[in-house]
């Protein structure tokens, strides 16, 4: 008996620690995770700058860019030589002349401690592209060296929140694997799986809408959210089969994370740019949808969780995803059909819509300004953020002034006074409505999203400033002929009088009450720095194309109404209805039998075949086919009062974290519904 509790004690012991084959396996399936590039000729080119020091020539010591810091490079060259130690050809594979390469560039930072005044270089960015150099050098490294450097490591010590606690996590997982320290591996995984979680009830993290949240209310689906997305799943794949593997509840809902939120700013290989936060500079729409591809692709562990059929399909044709989504959480709306693609941001006293941190985004003051994109073949705004005028971005309605365009450095910015900003969605169809409020600025601004068109309609448009307000319709690049009402235009300006159509190749923008408009058609040039001064890479040329509709000096009530869409889509049967109430902005297609009804005020609209819907409050409306969906952009009510027919009702609202979600009027029977006598 005795010796049987013995052998229990023992059995239970030992699997609570890793053995060394167990590290070993670790390592190597965390290689499998990464998709790594092997180049001999780059790796060759990096051991001729190195110096007998370790340095290299080719590296700014001296640098000390917060953003894009030159001796993150230190660790590119490095890792860009390990890489072909362990993986390259038959002169480079396993050559003792590139390990010691390595060594020394290891030794050179162990000797130096670089430190820069960006706390995230030394808690995340270096510790993980070292760990990098680490698992990829192994036993090659001898284990005085990595004692050495352990320093540099410790650096990284669980904080912060959301992906940047996340990030820390996985450094202290690797670090446990390299030191082959069972604890670290053990605590790191601990960690990681508390971050895999919807995030308590105003904190950062991921949102009940599946938006992720970083650095306050602010959507981070490019940026901290990819990050996270990538760190999660790379875990998840590196602790495949083993003790530690994540639950699948964990992985579930990381799956989940990537089909009920992000796959959706991804179209045709890009990333939305209005979802990539602050980094937005060069080709990192593309870079970002590859990391997407690759986390979901070849890092995820899909056991027993059934949602790989799903993802795979997904990424063999992006543009075939169809649907409605509105981000309540992050005041951010995409509409899609096969082969189309539309999204709105938007900002509220809720909700962040900015950042500029270590001088990136130097000019994205009003991105979350009602900015819209309409994309089919996903050139038509493909790097030419360089060349737009920031006052004028597709959607915006702007004072054309000189005043700054830069959002305060790292630290919670409010854009938006507003909070009836949010939507309306049944998940097929929907619509946002963005009351917006900044310095002397006011505007009503929808957006109605039928199934291949959408219909942007403004009022209530008010500035104090003595400069003019503009709302551009759209800016990107020059495709086809460009025609107003039938007029071909040339490469010039335009200030065209009552303007029902434009044509720009195949696409439309119609204007269903002729509109004075100003018309752009120019070649441009430029670089990147005016948005991130550390981005020095080659700049930009390309033809653009920019509608505008002026509203003058010191609007008083303004208003707009254009649609979107391909010329072959039938826009005939859209009509605008209640006009002239500012305050509601309505639309319906007879053809579709689908409408929308966004309040900003109480009031009451006539639907064509259903009779007329009165709201005591502000609200948010669609109806389809005679089935009716209610929200409450401004996320302060418990229940909506409504009149059909001059019969009242009233219906629960979501609450908590669902607040602003959508809901069913299913049937005047319905529990959640309440008659009035």
């Amino acid at each position: 008996m005795k010796f049987r509790y013995c052998l229990m004690l023992f059995t239970l012991l030992a699997s609570l620690f890793l053995s060394a084959d167990e590290f070993d396996l670790l390592r190597n399936q965390y290689l499998k995770t990464r998709d790594f590039t092997v180049n001999d000729h780059a790796a060759e080119a990096w051991l001729k700058q190195e110096k007998p020091d370790g340095s290299f020539r080719n590296v700014n010591y001296a640098d000390t860019d917060g953003g894009r810091w030159d001796l993150r490079r230190h660790w590119l060259g490095l890792n860009t030589i390990a890489r072909s130690y362990c993986f390259g050809g038959k002169e480079f594979k396993h050559n003792p002349a590139l390990r010691d390469a390595v060594i020394r560039g290891i030794e050179n930072w162990a000797r130096h401690k670089y430190r820069n005044h960006n706390w995230w270089y030394q808690a995340i960015g270096i510790p993980l592209m070292s760990s990098e150099t680490f698992l990829l050098m192994w036993d090659a490294i001898p284990p005085e060296v990595a004692q050495r450097f352990r320093t540099v490591f410790d650096r990284s010590k669980i904080d912060m929140t959301a992906q940047n606690r996340l990030h820390l996590a996985m450094i202290l997982l690797l670090k446990g694997i390299i030191y082959r320290d069972d604890r670290m591996v053990r605590e790191g995984r601990e960690v990681i799986l508390s971050e895999v979680a919807f995030a308590p009830s105003g904190k950062e993290g991921l949102q009940a809408d599946f938006s992720f949240h970083q650095h306050g209310p602010q959507m981070q689906f490019g940026n901290y959210g990819l990050a996270f997305l990538d760190s999660a799943a790379t875990c998840s794949g590196l602790l495949r089969g083993t003790g530690y593997a994540f639950p699948p509840e964990k992985r579930k809902l990381l799956s989940d994370y990537f089909l009920n939120g992000m796959r959706w700013v991804l179209y045709r290989n890009l990333f939305d740019f209005s979802a990539c936060g602050r980094q937005i500079v060069g080709d990192g729409r593309s870079e970002k949808f590859r990391t997407a591809r690759s986390a979901m692709l070849e890092k995820m562990d899909y056991s027993s969780i059934g949602t790989e059929k799903a993802v795979r399909s997904f990424f063999r044709d992006t543009t075939a995803l169809e649907g409605n989504r509105l981000f309540f959480r992050s005041d951010f709306l995409v509409h899609r059909r096969r082969g189309l693609y539309f999204s709105v941001k938007m900002c509220s006293g809720r909700v962040i819509g900015c950042e500029s941190c270590n001088r990136e985004n130097q000019l994205g003051v009003d991105i979350a300004s009602g900015v819209t994109q309409f994309v089919r073949t996903g050139d038509e705004y493909l790097t030419i953020m360089p060349l737009w005028n920031w006052r004028r971005l597709p959607g915006l309605t702007a004072i054309q002034d000189q005043s700054d365009l830069t959002p305060p450095d790292c630290r919670p910015f409010f854009r938006n006074r507003a909070i009836g900003v949010g939507g309306v969605s049944d998940g097929r169809n929907g619509a946002a409505m963005f009351d917006y409020r900044t310095g002397s600025l006011s505007a009503h601004k929808s957006y109605l999203c039928f199934d291949r068109y959408v219909a942007a309609i403004g009022s209530g448009i008010a500035a104090g400033s003595d400069a003019p307000v503009m709302t551009t319709v759209d800016s990107l690049r020059l495709s086809g002929d460009v025609f107003a009402d039938g007029k071909k235009l040339g490469m010039k300006n335009y200030r065209l009088s009552k303007i029902s159509t434009v044509r720009h190749g195949d696409f439309t923008y119609r204007f269903p009450v002729p509109t004075n408009l100003e018309i752009e058609l120019a070649e441009k040039s430029a670089d990147w720095t005016a948005i991130q001064p550390s981005y020095r890479k080659p700049g930009v040329t390309a033809r653009l194309l920019t509608v505008s509709i002026p509203h003058g000096v010191r609007p008083k009530n303004a208003g707009y109404c254009y649609l979107l869409a391909s010329e072959k889509v039938d826009t005939g049967h859209f009509h605008r209805l209640v006009p002239d109430n500012p305050a509601i902005h309505a639309g319906y297609d007879d053809k579709a039998k689908l409408g929308f009804a966004l309040f900003y005020q109480p009031g009451s609209v006539t639907f064509p075949g259903f009779g007329t819907i009165e709201l005591s409050t502000p609200g948010a409306v669609m109806i389809r086919d005679g089935k009716l969906h209610f929200a409450d952009p401004s996320q302060t009510l418990g229940e909506i009062r409504f009149q059909i027919n001059g019969k009242e009702w009233s219906i629960r609202l979501p609450q908590g974290d669902d607040a602003g979600k959508s809901v069913a009027f299913r049937t005047l029977n319905s529990p959640e519904n309440r008659r009035f006598p």
